[in-house]
């Protein structure tokens, strides 16, 4: 089937740093998270965990930083559209 118009991605305006507890520094050097992101037409997002760090807080504070983001909807002939978006977190601490 084909579809009529054009279709701009998602994107994030703005995100807070993430900070990393003393203790979940000291545990981790490398790990990941996977996420999907709903955002919807007006820019309002849910966010569900697809794949975990192993670690709680880590996990906890990905989520929470998607969900303090602030989101520009995907548009279609320049109309906001409900979108979905996978996005992974790769954490390397030093």
């Amino acid at each position: 089937m084909a579809r009529s118009g054009s279709k701009k991605g998602r994107m994030v305006h703005q995100a807070p740093f993430p900070d990393l507890p003393a203790e979940v520094r000291r545990e981790l050097t490398r790990t990941s998270v996977r996420a999907r992101v709903e955002i919807s037409a007006d820019g309002s997002v849910k966010v569900r965990l697809l794949e975990s760090s192993g670690n709680r807080e880590v996990d906890e504070m990905a989520i929470r930083t998607l969900q303090e983001s602030t989101w520009e909807p995907g548009t279609r002939n320049g109309e906001p559209i409900h979108s979905i978006e996978i996005i992974r977190f790769n954490l390397q601490v030093q």
